[in-house]
C-alpha cells in the first residue's frame, strides 16, 4: 500500500496486520481510500465494521422497529 493510505488509515491497517480485522474490512478500507483520493478529498473518519458491531447494530434496529410496530 502507498504511504498515503498508511497515513490516513494507519490505526486500521495495524488492526488488519494484527489479525483483528477480516479480509472484507481491508477491502472496504481500500475501496474507500480509492474513492476518497478520486474525489480529491482527505479522509477524516475511519470506519471499521467488525462482525460484532454489525450484529449489535442490526439487532438494535430490528428490536426498535418491532417495538414501534407493536405500538401502532
Amino acid at each position: 500500500m502507498s504511504d498515503e493510505v498508511e497515513l490516513s488509515y494507519g490505526s486500521n491497517l495495524k488492526d488488519v496486520q494484527r489479525g483483528y480485522s477480516t479480509h472484507v474490512d481491508s477491502e472496504v478500507l481500500t475501496q474507500d481510500e480509492r474513492e476518497i483520493r478520486r474525489m480529491g478529498k482527505v479522509s477524516l473518519y475511519k470506519r471499521v465494521h467488525r462482525g460484532r458491531t454489525m450484529f449489535a447494530t442490526s439487532t438494535s434496529i430490528q428490536a426498535s422497529w418491532q417495538v414501534s410496530l407493536a405500538y401502532v
